[in-house]
Parts: C-alpha cells; sequence; structure tokens
C-alpha cells in the first residue's frame, strides 16, 4: 500500500524548515516525506529477451564441448575444440577467447540500463556493441570454412588423398553448428532494443541477412557436388566405373542440394512459412549436434576395448559415422550445416514491426503462415527420402560395375539394398500424408483449416517410425545399412530429418498464432463425445470465419463499399462475410481476401460467388 504523502516533493519547500516535506535543523517535531522508490533499471524487458540471452549462453557453452573437425572426432584424448593436428594448444585458446567475447556481449543492455555505458547509451550503441563483440565468432567459422576447402582442394591436387577415401579437409563439426546458432544469437537485438525509429530497418537488414546466408548455403552446397562429379569424370578417364560411381555420388549430391535450395527459393517466394520452416530445420540441426556426438564412436576409443563391447561400439560407429561434415564429403554431400544454422537463428529475430503488420503478414493470419511451413517440412523430409530410397535401387542395377572402394559386392547385398530401400520409401509416404492432411480445405465441408488431430497423429507415426528405424539399424549394422548410413553419411541427415518429423506436432500445439486461428475447436474434444449422440460440428461444419457463434445473427453495417474495399484487413472481410451473406460475392472479387478465404466461399456453392470467383 502507497503512503499517503509519497511522491514529488516541491522545489521551493525542498529544505525549507517548517515546511511540509522539509528538513528542519532546529529539531521540528516533523515526519520526512519517504523518498520516491527507485526505478528498475530492467523494467520493460520481455521474458523472451531473457530467454533469448539463456539460449544463447548455453549454446555458446555447450559448443565447447563437441568436437570441431575430423581429427578431433578420431581423438577423444583431445580438448576436443583444436580442429586438425597443425593448430596446437593456441587454437584452443583463441577459440576459448572469441567465446568469452561472444558470451560478454549478453551483458551490454543490462549494463547500458544501470549506467555502465554512459548516459547517452541507447538501444542503437547495444545493437552495434552485439555485432562488433560477435564479429570474430563469424570470422572464426568462415576461417574454417575456408580452410576445409583449401585444404581440401589441395590434398586432390598433390594426389595424397582421393574424394572417396574420406581424408579431405577438416570439415565442421557438432561445436560449430551449435556454436555459430549462439553467436548469431547474441548477436540479434532484442525486442526491448527494438522500440526506436531506426528499429523498422534494423529488422529489414536482418531479413536480408536471412536471405543471403540461405542463398550461400544453396551454393557452397551445390558447388560441393560439382566439384565431386568433376573429380569423377576426371580421374576415372574412361573407365567402366565412371557412370555407375558419378550415378551414385551425384544423386545423392543433388538431394542435399536440392534441401538447400528448397530453402532458399521458399524465402524469396513466402518469407512467412519458409522462415518458420527455417526455423524448424536449425532445430532439428541443433538437435543432431547434440545427439550425434553421443551416438557416434571415436575411432580411439574402439582401440581400447575388445570383444562384444567392441563389436558393439563398431556397429554404432558404422551406423552414425562422424559429427562432421566436410566440404568434399561424398554421400549425403554437404549441406553447409553451418551456414543454415546461422540462417535458422537470424530467422528468429523479433520483428520490431506494428502488432497489425505482425499478425497479418503477406496478406494471411499468421496461423495460416505456421500451417504452411509445417507443410513445407513435410516436403523437405519427402524429397530427401524419396530420393534417397532411390540411390540403392541405382547400387543394385549397376553393383557389377561399380568402383570396387565406393561399393563392393559385399556392401551391394540385394537383400539390404532393398530393405533400406524400403525404408526411405516409407518415410518418403508418411511424409506425403503428412503434407497431404495440412494441406487448406482437406476436410470435407466448408472449413479450409486442416484438421489438427490427424496433423498430429501423422507427425507422432513418422516420428516413431524414424526412431525405430535408426535402433534397429544401430542394432543390426552391417554391410549395405553401414556403409549407407555412417561412411556415406545419410545418418547425419537422417537424424536432422528425425528432428524435422517432431517440428509439424509443434507447430499444431505451441504457437499462440496457430491456437489462436483454432480457438473454436478444442484439441481432441471428439474423445469426449463418448456416443453421447452427434458430434458438434461433424454433420455442420463449422465456419473458420465466425468470431461470434452460430446462434448469433447481430444486425451490421457493413457496406458494398467495405467488402470491396483493396485495403480490408483479412479479419474485416472475415466478419463481412460472417455477418453479410449478401456480400461475399463482392468480398470473392476483392484482391485483398486471403487464399484461405476464398477457398472456403468456393465451397458454399453459391452460384453468385462462384460468377465472381471466375472473374477474379
Amino acid at each position: 500500500m502507497k503512503p499517503h504523502n509519497q511522491g514529488h516533493v516541491p522545489s521551493a519547500t525542498y529544505g525549507q524548515p517548517g515546511q511540509p516535506g522539509g528538513w528542519s535543523p532546529y529539531g521540528q517535531s516533523q515526519a520526512a516525506a519517504p523518498r520516491p522508490p527507485r526505478p528498475n533499471p530492467f523494467a520493460g524487458i520481455p521474458i523472451s529477451d531473457f530467454v533469448r540471452d539463456g539460449a544463447a549462453f548455453a549454446l555458446l557453452l555447450i559448443a565447447l564441448a563437441l568436437p570441431w573437425g575430423f581429427e578431433v572426432s578420431k581423438n577423444s584424448a583431445d580438448f576436443r575444440i583444436v580442429t586438425g593436428e597443425t593448430v596446437n594448444g593456441g587454437g584452443s585458446i583463441l577459440i576459448i577467447l572469441i567465446t568469452l567475447l561472444s558470451l560478454t556481449s549478453l551483458a551490454l543492455p543490462y549494463a547500458a540500463r544501470i549506467g555502465m555505458l554512459g548516459s547517452t547509451a541507447g538501444p542503437s550503441l547495444v545493437r552495434l556493441g552485439r555485432l562488433v563483440l560477435n564479429a570474430p565468432y563469424a570470422l572464426l567459422i568462415v576461417g574454417y570454412l575456408v580452410y576445409d576447402i583449401v585444404l581440401g582442394f589441395s590434398r586432390h591436387q598433390d594426389g595424397s588423398t582421393t574424394i572417396l577415401s574420406g581424408e579431405t579437409g577438416p570439415g565442421l563439426g557438432a561445436a560449430a553448428w551449435i556454436g555459430v546458432a549462439g553467436a548469431v544469437l547474441a548477436a540479434q537485438p532484442r525486442a526491448a532494443e527494438l522500440r526506436d525509429q531506426s528499429a523498422p530497418l534494423v529488422v529489414v537488414r536482418w531479413l536480408v541477412a536471412i536471405k543471403v546466408l540461405a542463398v550461400s548455403a544453396f551454393v557452397l552446397a551445390t558447388v560441393s557436388v560439382l566439384s565431386t562429379i568433376f573429380w569423377v569424370i576426371t580421374n576415372y578417364g574412361a573407365s567402366d566405373s565412371k557412370l555407375p560411381t558419378l550415378s551414385v555420388l551425384g544423386l545423392q549430391g543433388v538431394l542435399t542440394a536440392a534441401i538447400a535450395g528448397l530453402i532458399a527459393v521458399g524465402l524469396f517466394r513466402d518469407r512467412q512459412a519458409w522462415s518458420g520452416t527455417l526455423v524448424a530445420f536449425g532445430g532439428a540441426v541443433l538437435f543432431t549436434a547434440v545427439f550425434l556426438p553421443l551416438l557416434s564412436v571415436d575411432p580411439d576409443r574402439l582401440s581400447r576395448v575388445n570383444g562384444d563391447r567392441a563389436d558393439a561400439l563398431n556397429r554404432r560407429m558404422l551406423v552414425w559415422g562422424v559429427p562432421v561434415e566436410s566440404f568434399y564429403a561424398v554421400g549425403a554431400g554437404f549441406l553447409a550445416l553451418v551456414v543454415l544454422s546461422a540462417a535458422a537463428t537470424a530467422a528468429t529475430i523479433p520483428n520490431g514491426l506494428p502488432a497489425s503488420i505482425q499478425r497479418h503478414t503477406q496478406g494471411r493470419p499468421l496461423g495460416y503462415g505456421w500451417l504452411t511451413a509445417a507443410r513445407n517440412i513435410y516436403g523437405l523430409i519427402f524429397v530427401w527420402s524419396a530420393g534417397a530410397a532411390i540411390v540403392p535401387i541405382l547400387v543394385l542395377i549397376m553393383r557389377n560395375s561399380l568402383y570396387s572402394e565406393f561399393f563392393t559386392r559385399d556392401f551391394a547385398k540385394p537383400g539390404e539394398l532393398i530393405a533400406i530401400a524400403v525404408l526411405f520409401g516409407v518415410t518418403a509416404a508418411l511424409a506425403f500424408a503428412g503434407s497431404f492432411t495440412l494441406r487448406f480445405g482437406a476436410q470435407h465441408g466448408a472449413d479450409p483449416r486442416p484438421n489438427r488431430e490427424v496433423g498430429l497423429g501423422v507427425s507422432a507415426l513418422l516420428t516413431i517410425f524414424m526412431i525405430v528405424w535408426l535402433i534397429v539399424a544401430t542394432a543390426t549394422a552391417k554391410g549395405a545399412m553401414g556403409y549407407y548410413m555412417g561412411t556415406q553419411g545419410t545418418a547425419r541427415i537422417q537424424l536432422i530429418m528425425l528432428g524435422l518429423a517432431i517440428a509439424p506436432a509443434l507447430i499444431l500445439i505451441v504457437p499462440k498464432s496457430v491456437r489462436e486461428l483454432y480457438a473454436d475447436q478444442k484439441l481432441f474434444a471428439n474423445l469426449g463425445a463418448g456416443g453421447s449422440g452427434a458430434v458438434s460440428g461433424w454433420d455442420t461444419p463449422a465456419n473458420p470465419w465466425d468470431q461470434q457463434g452460430q446462434n448469433s445473427q447481430p444486425a451490421h453495417s457493413f457496406t458494398q463499399e467495405m467488402a470491396a474495399d483493396p485495403n480490408a484487413s483479412p479479419q474485416l472481410l472475415a466478419d463481412i462475410a460472417n455477418s453479410a451473406p449478401e456480400l461475399r460475392p463482392v468480398i470473392a472479387l476483392n484482391p485483398a481476401a486471403i487464399p484461405e478465404m476464398i477457398e472456403w466461399l468456393g465451397k458454399l456453392g453459391d452460384p453468385a460467388i462462384d460468377d465472381a470467383l471466375k472473374q477474379r
């Protein structure tokens, strides 16, 4: 409870004896007014900002415990953050110092609020400080990437190794995938720092950076597969094994580049939805970066055991390979995971835009953007799995002429290859089913919203199937299964696809905009019907644009001009469509009507509306 006299003491009376609230040096018995409470310097910082700081802090520290390259992953006795035998202890110190700089950037907004950066320190200075302190980490990643490309190229040129041996550059491991995510998250401005006039421009620059990173990943993946194809063409000459080897290596590399290409192109066509897809992909990469080092086995560790223990570790090593990606990798190819991880983290930037724009981006409610992102995720899984199912069939057809170091007949037994193809094929079929169930208008009736229960069921089924598959592969890793999953790097991308399989279920439950979109439909509400009669909404599909209930028909004041206004918001058009059925043909002609609204209008069966839709 506030004291009665709390407040500002007028300057005219401050320190004057005998006045209320003044201090008397003459000992007058006068109660002094309590001082106003000190303002909280951290007031106004949303909880999401603290969560982002905590996540960046954790990611940067976790990266220090993970492998950075091939040599480190093969030597568990090493400090595990030094990449390459030519880099001695000084390399680890450099990485630690650069990580400390990124960690220091997390304290900048708090230091500015308590005055440690001066009285003039504002959001723009804090944003600049974040970028400066995290720039060394970005340069570190770029340096290792360039080193991997240059060293691998030089080894190929002097003939000291071959692409098929896997001994190329040091690569970039799980530490880089997680560390770059932590650095980008630390460099991003927080929501509390995006309240000044320059905030929209800052956000636009970050959105451009996301697209640049995605395109860079696609270019790197494409150049990587082209370099592999070029190497096969120039080194095999007129050999009979050139065509089959080129076919297998080329197809797997093209699949990897296709994943990066779909993401890059999608960001230009539908930024909102594909940003959500990219964020989910980044989460799957982090999931892989954490679990793959735990599942894989260092050869150094394998050499210290024998018997059944050695056999078990050998099976794990065959399936899971090493948690490192190299530019000149064979098999699954180079996906530029470190670049896509940075792009995905950048895509989580707070909008810094007016709330009305955030709710309706690209002419549709944000919830529909998330649903489209979930469909895109299934699309990525389908493309990878369908293409990967073709590879073992191709090997089976050409196994008699394949290069012996790539696929010997022991590694190309028909039964094993067919089993691998079937596993990938079932995964592709489930992904296609997931995309089909999440399309708008998938339900019977006029409601364009996908059925959430069906979507959750497909996501759960796909996730369980992929988990069981990977468990069985680990337990029975011999011949083609071990070679295809581990040596060819398929397990790394398959683990990413497992993380992606979980994402659609989270999208259908977690985002507030999606929950608002289904506000009139309680999740799994039909489970409580229990045969007590007709389930509500089964015979009469719900109108997703109805915000007032089906029993209320209020008088409206909507006009034809309002329904035809090209600047009308999607919510206003939804209200008009619900309250004024006679204006629905006008809405059908309005260019501001979102695709979901048009699809719903087309299912009403009104001839006037159908005629209007034909004129669009």
